[in-house]
């Protein structure tokens, strides 16, 4: 993950994309979920398992 004092960090970048994400009328009802590097997944499949990568893996 890219360090906050780097052009562009992505934890203002997640928060954004989370709160968009929330406000969506067509992700109503699809229960918890994760926001990361601008890609929604459901929770319960998601982790987080490289730590200078920002995206997630999804699992299913």
């Amino acid at each position: 993950m890219r360090d906050s004092t780097m052009a562009g960090p992505d934890g203002p970048a997640n928060l954004y994309a989370a709160v968009i994400a929330a406000a969506d009328s067509e992700l109503r009802g699809a229960g918890t979920l994760g926001v990361l590097n601008h890609e929604i997944q459901a929770a319960c499949h998601v982790r987080k398992a490289h730590t200078t990568s920002p995206a997630a893996s999804g699992e299913v």
